[in-house]
């Protein structure tokens, strides 16, 4: 009996122990994103992140954007949205532990940097109701690098868009990276239609510490002509080809 008693009060300890190594996790976790998120971001988005799932989400406009925070960086990524009137745009939020990816920092600018020619993304589409491939090239251009800062032009050609000309700025901090992108030409749909004047799509990234984990926070954003009935399909679209581009990437970091 006294053997009995023993054992299961080592097995209530052991439970006791898991339960308070885990609450101080999710709780840690929560208080994570409570700094440098508002309400915005609903609770079962915040229950993917805290399980290590990205999360890809559409705003009408910047003020249904989730990102608030006192972090420069991250400040840094957000005046870029407000810098400009866009109408579509598409958060990226993704969370790690520090523990395990000590290095990513540097892993994160080299995903940034070493960017294949070519790529193929499959994806779902909501619209057609099909699995797709998203197809890209990529051509660096002219590149600057000046310590931790890098600048360079940068053209990435992705049907129906055609040529997109870029203008890219990254910076990497001893706890952080940066990464911007602008278009630097119109984008035409089919090479007919203009859908998005030079200077009105921009693409921002960063990646910080905040206590115990790395958040990786960003958007994809567009003034483009908004039409009612096929804004959705738009929207939709976006978020889409937004989540398979940063699936492809992020996962190299996993």
């Amino acid at each position: 009996m006294v053997y009995v008693t023993c054992g299961v009060c080592r097995l209530r300890f052991v439970v006791l122990l898991c339960m308070l190594l885990l609450s101080h996790f999710v709780f840690a976790s929560e208080d994570c994103l409570s700094l440098h998120f508002n309400a915005n971001l609903s609770s079962d988005e915040r229950t993917k992140i805290l399980s290590g799932s990205m999360v890809v989400r559409a705003c009408a406009s910047v003020k249904k954007m989730s990102g608030q925070s006192s972090v420069p960086v991250m400040q840094s990524v957000l005046s870029d949205a407000t810098s400009f009137k866009p109408n579509y745009i598409a958060e990226v939020v993704k969370c790690y532990p520090v523990e395990g990816h000590e290095n990513l920092v540097l892993q994160f600018e080299s995903m940034m940097t070493d960017i294949p020619s070519e790529f193929a993304i499959p994806y779902y589409s909501s619209e057609a109701k099909k699995n797709m491939t998203l197809s890209l090239t990529y051509k660096n251009l002219s590149r600057i690098v000046d310590g931790t800062k890098a600048s360079s032009r940068s053209d990435f050609t992705m049907s129906p868009f055609g040529l997109i000309g870029t203008e890219i700025h990254a910076e990497r901090f001893a706890d952080a990276y940066l990464y911007k992108l602008t278009n630097i030409n119109k984008i035409k749909y089919k090479d007919i239609l203009t859908c998005v004047g030079k200077e009105n799509m921009k693409l921002s990234l960063v990646l910080f510490k905040s206590n115990d984990y790395w958040i990786v926070y960003g958007f994809v954003a567009a003034d483009a002509p908004s039409i009612f009935f096929i804004r959705k399909k738009v929207e939709a679209a976006i978020v889409e080809r937004a989540q398979a581009f940063c699936s492809y990437f992020f996962t190299q970091l996993d």
